[in-house]
Protein backbone atom coordinates (compact mmCIF):
# COMPACT_ATOMS: atom_id res chain seq x y z
CA UNK A 1 0.00 0.00 0.00
CA UNK A 2 1.26 3.49 -0.67
CA UNK A 3 1.54 5.36 2.67
CA UNK A 4 1.83 9.16 3.74
CA UNK A 5 5.71 8.68 3.33
CA UNK A 6 5.73 7.13 0.07
CA UNK A 7 3.42 10.58 -1.04
CA UNK A 8 6.16 12.58 0.22
CA UNK A 9 8.70 10.57 -1.72
CA UNK A 10 6.42 10.47 -4.73
CA UNK A 11 6.18 14.62 -4.72
CA UNK A 12 10.03 14.43 -4.21
CA UNK A 13 11.12 12.40 -7.40
CA UNK A 14 7.95 13.76 -9.38
CA UNK A 15 8.39 17.93 -9.32
CA UNK A 16 9.47 19.06 -12.49
CA UNK A 17 6.65 20.58 -14.48
CA UNK A 18 6.00 18.86 -18.04
CA UNK A 19 7.46 22.10 -19.80
CA UNK A 20 9.73 25.09 -19.41
CA UNK A 21 6.29 27.25 -19.56
CA UNK A 22 2.94 26.89 -18.64
CA UNK A 23 1.12 24.87 -21.26
CA UNK A 24 -2.37 25.31 -19.40
CA UNK A 25 -2.56 28.36 -20.96
CA UNK A 26 -2.42 26.57 -24.69
CA UNK A 27 -5.03 24.29 -24.07
CA UNK A 28 -7.48 27.00 -21.80
CA UNK A 29 -7.44 28.92 -24.99
CA UNK A 30 -10.16 26.57 -26.45
CA UNK A 31 -11.64 25.40 -23.28
CA UNK A 32 -13.39 28.61 -21.93
CA UNK A 33 -10.19 30.04 -20.20
CA UNK A 34 -9.84 26.81 -17.99
CA UNK A 35 -6.78 24.31 -18.69
CA UNK A 36 -7.77 20.85 -19.73
CA UNK A 37 -5.90 19.39 -16.99
CA UNK A 38 -7.80 22.08 -14.13
CA UNK A 39 -11.13 20.84 -15.61
CA UNK A 40 -12.65 18.35 -13.34
CA UNK A 41 -15.51 18.41 -16.31
CA UNK A 42 -12.99 16.35 -18.36
CA UNK A 43 -10.94 14.48 -15.71
CA UNK A 44 -11.80 14.12 -12.31
CA UNK A 45 -8.26 13.66 -10.15
CA UNK A 46 -7.78 10.10 -8.49
CA UNK A 47 -6.08 10.47 -5.08
CA UNK A 48 -4.63 7.93 -2.81
CA UNK A 49 -6.49 7.73 0.53
CA UNK A 50 -2.73 8.26 2.11
CA UNK A 51 -2.44 11.55 -0.33
CA UNK A 52 -5.78 13.02 0.93
CA UNK A 53 -4.77 12.75 4.17
CA UNK A 54 -1.13 14.24 3.45
CA UNK A 55 -2.48 16.69 2.15
CA UNK A 56 -5.18 17.64 4.22
CA UNK A 57 -2.54 18.08 6.67
CA UNK A 58 -0.54 20.72 4.67
CA UNK A 59 -3.28 22.79 2.76
CA UNK A 60 -7.17 23.20 2.71
CA UNK A 61 -6.83 23.42 -1.19
CA UNK A 62 -8.31 20.13 -1.30
CA UNK A 63 -11.95 18.81 -0.05
CA UNK A 64 -14.16 15.82 -0.64
CA UNK A 65 -15.63 14.47 -3.73
CA UNK A 66 -19.52 14.91 -4.33
CA UNK A 67 -20.46 13.42 -7.46
CA UNK A 68 -22.73 15.71 -9.78
CA UNK A 69 -24.18 12.89 -11.25
CA UNK A 70 -25.06 8.88 -11.59
CA UNK A 71 -22.06 8.94 -13.79
CA UNK A 72 -19.91 10.16 -11.50
CA UNK A 73 -21.12 8.34 -8.65
CA UNK A 74 -20.83 4.82 -10.75
CA UNK A 75 -17.02 5.96 -11.59
CA UNK A 76 -16.79 6.66 -7.65
CA UNK A 77 -17.70 2.71 -6.80
CA UNK A 78 -15.63 1.52 -9.17
CA UNK A 79 -12.69 2.82 -7.96
CA UNK A 80 -9.99 0.78 -5.64
CA UNK A 81 -10.74 0.69 -1.81
CA UNK A 82 -7.32 3.16 -1.52
CA UNK A 83 -8.19 5.42 -3.98
CA UNK A 84 -10.89 8.41 -4.14
CA UNK A 85 -11.66 11.11 -6.00
CA UNK A 86 -11.15 14.45 -5.29
CA UNK A 87 -11.64 18.05 -6.38
CA UNK A 88 -9.42 21.30 -5.61
CA UNK A 89 -10.54 25.00 -5.69
CA UNK A 90 -9.54 25.71 -9.02
CA UNK A 91 -6.90 26.58 -11.15
CA UNK A 92 -6.82 29.89 -10.46
CA UNK A 93 -5.79 29.29 -6.37
CA UNK A 94 -3.39 25.94 -7.58
CA UNK A 95 -0.54 25.80 -4.88
CA UNK A 96 2.04 24.10 -6.90
CA UNK A 97 3.89 22.05 -4.08
CA UNK A 98 0.69 20.80 -3.24
CA UNK A 99 -1.06 19.47 -6.50
CA UNK A 100 -2.08 15.78 -6.01
CA UNK A 101 -0.30 12.68 -8.64
CA UNK A 102 -2.85 12.86 -10.51
CA UNK A 103 -1.94 16.20 -11.50
CA UNK A 104 1.73 16.14 -11.42
CA UNK A 105 1.28 13.05 -14.50
CA UNK A 106 -1.66 14.39 -16.45
CA UNK A 107 -1.78 13.56 -19.23
CA UNK A 108 0.84 10.81 -19.27
CA UNK A 109 0.22 7.34 -17.80
CA UNK A 110 3.45 4.08 -17.78
CA UNK A 111 3.80 2.23 -20.59
CA UNK A 112 5.13 -1.20 -20.95
CA UNK A 113 5.90 -2.52 -24.15
CA UNK A 114 5.47 -5.80 -22.68
CA UNK A 115 3.34 -7.12 -19.33
CA UNK A 116 6.88 -6.76 -17.89
CA UNK A 117 8.95 -3.75 -19.00
CA UNK A 118 8.09 -0.29 -17.93
CA UNK A 119 9.68 1.35 -20.93
CA UNK A 120 8.72 4.88 -19.99
CA UNK A 121 5.67 7.10 -20.55
CA UNK A 122 2.68 7.94 -23.22
CA UNK A 123 -0.22 9.95 -23.46
CA UNK A 124 -3.98 9.32 -22.83
CA UNK A 125 -5.46 9.44 -26.44
CA UNK A 126 -8.64 10.57 -25.62
CA UNK A 127 -7.37 13.81 -24.54
CA UNK A 128 -5.74 14.48 -28.18
CA UNK A 129 -6.73 18.03 -29.68
CA UNK A 130 -7.71 19.10 -25.66
CA UNK A 131 -5.03 19.05 -24.35
CA UNK A 132 -2.10 20.86 -26.22
CA UNK A 133 1.30 19.29 -25.32
CA UNK A 134 0.12 16.35 -26.83
CA UNK A 135 1.16 17.74 -30.17
CA UNK A 136 4.53 18.94 -28.54
CA UNK A 137 5.93 15.80 -27.28
CA UNK A 138 9.62 18.04 -28.55
CA UNK A 139 8.89 20.05 -25.49
CA UNK A 140 8.62 17.81 -22.74
CA UNK A 141 11.32 18.17 -20.26
CA UNK A 142 14.08 15.62 -19.90
CA UNK A 143 13.91 15.65 -16.15
CA UNK A 144 9.85 15.48 -15.58
CA UNK A 145 10.48 12.26 -17.90
CA UNK A 146 12.91 10.59 -15.60
CA UNK A 147 10.87 11.55 -12.50
CA UNK A 148 7.69 10.51 -13.60
CA UNK A 149 9.38 7.16 -13.73
CA UNK A 150 11.35 7.06 -11.01
CA UNK A 151 7.60 8.28 -9.17
CA UNK A 152 6.22 5.27 -10.61
CA UNK A 153 8.53 2.59 -9.73
CA UNK A 154 7.52 3.40 -6.39
CA UNK A 155 3.96 3.05 -6.90
CA UNK A 156 4.76 -0.76 -8.73
CA UNK A 157 7.24 -1.90 -5.73
CA UNK A 158 4.10 -1.05 -3.54
CA UNK A 159 1.41 -1.88 -5.65
CA UNK A 160 2.27 -4.46 -7.99
CA UNK A 161 -1.09 -4.72 -9.38
CA UNK A 162 -1.12 -1.43 -10.85
CA UNK A 163 2.08 -2.30 -13.26
CA UNK A 164 -0.82 -4.98 -14.54
CA UNK A 165 -3.61 -2.03 -15.07
CA UNK A 166 -1.27 0.37 -16.95
CA UNK A 167 0.66 -3.01 -18.98
CA UNK A 168 -3.17 -3.75 -19.77
CA UNK A 169 -3.97 -0.15 -20.58
CA UNK A 170 -0.23 -0.38 -22.82
CA UNK A 171 -1.77 -3.10 -24.90
CA UNK A 172 -5.28 -1.14 -25.26
CA UNK A 173 -3.12 2.09 -26.19
CA UNK A 174 -1.66 -0.25 -29.09
CA UNK A 175 -4.85 -2.01 -30.34
CA UNK A 176 -6.71 1.40 -30.24
CA UNK A 177 -4.24 3.02 -32.63
CA UNK A 178 -4.15 0.09 -34.88
CA UNK A 179 -7.47 0.13 -35.41
CA UNK A 180 -7.51 3.92 -36.02
CA UNK A 181 -4.73 3.86 -38.17
CA UNK A 182 -2.45 6.12 -36.46
CA UNK A 183 1.06 6.26 -34.93
CA UNK A 184 1.83 7.53 -31.29
CA UNK A 185 4.59 8.98 -29.28
CA UNK A 186 6.52 7.44 -26.29
CA UNK A 187 8.77 8.94 -24.09
CA UNK A 188 11.86 6.91 -22.47
CA UNK A 189 13.46 7.07 -19.19
CA UNK A 190 15.49 9.82 -20.41
CA UNK A 191 12.55 11.82 -22.47
CA UNK A 192 13.77 10.61 -25.79
CA UNK A 193 10.90 10.32 -28.29
CA UNK A 194 10.01 6.97 -29.91
CA UNK A 195 6.85 6.30 -32.25
CA UNK A 196 4.71 3.21 -32.11
CA UNK A 197 3.35 2.95 -35.83
CA UNK A 198 -0.14 1.52 -36.18
CA UNK A 199 0.11 -2.19 -36.01
CA UNK A 200 3.65 -3.13 -36.19
CA UNK A 201 5.73 -4.23 -33.23
CA UNK A 202 7.88 -2.33 -31.45
CA UNK A 203 9.22 1.03 -31.42
CA UNK A 204 11.55 3.46 -33.75
CA UNK A 205 12.65 6.87 -32.99
CA UNK A 206 9.91 9.83 -33.28
CA UNK A 207 11.06 12.24 -36.21
CA UNK A 208 12.56 15.74 -34.47
CA UNK A 209 9.60 17.64 -33.72
CA UNK A 210 8.94 21.58 -34.33
CA UNK A 211 11.42 23.53 -33.19
CA UNK A 212 11.78 26.94 -31.89
CA UNK A 213 9.51 28.77 -28.86
CA UNK A 214 6.20 27.33 -28.58
CA UNK A 215 3.24 28.91 -31.17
Amino acid sequence: MIDENDVKELYRRLHAPVVEFDCGRKCAEINHGVPICCDDSHAIPVLYRSEITYLKKKTDLWRGFRPYNEHERTMARELPDDQRFARCKGHTLCERENRSFACRTFPFFPYFTSREEFFGLTYYWEYRGRCWILERYDLVRPDFATGFVRAWELVFERKPDEADYFASLSATCRGAHTRMERSFVVLDRAGKAWLRRPGKDGLEPAPPGPTGPPP
